[in-house]
């Protein structure tokens, strides 16, 4: 659960532990660096999460894409993001 503060560390409402924990959802499994493409369930306040552990660690902001809308206050979501090595160019 976000603070009501910014965290000084990660420059958002989160801990890097509960941005860690949250990135770890939609990560690339073989190598976190890579792009990222993944299904989950989240309700809209663990989108915002996901959205601001993508930027954090991946350095480069997600795409959400709606597959199914409205189950017990949870979506399947899509999660893309090009992945780190091509948001620094690396």
């Amino acid at each position: 659960m976000p603070t009501e503060t910014i965290n000084t560390e990660t420059g958002t409402h989160y801990s890097r532990a509960e941005l860690k924990a949250t990135f770890e959802l939609v990560e690339n499994k073989n190598n976190w660096k890579m792009p990222i493409d993944k299904e989950v369930w989240l309700s809209a306040l663990e989108v915002n999460a996901v959205y601001n552990a993508v930027i954090f660690f991946a350095g480069c902001a997600p795409k959400f894409t709606c597959i199914k809308c409205g189950i017990d206050g949870k979506n399947l979501y899509r999660v893309t993001a090009p992945g780190y090595y091509k948001a620094v160019g690396a």
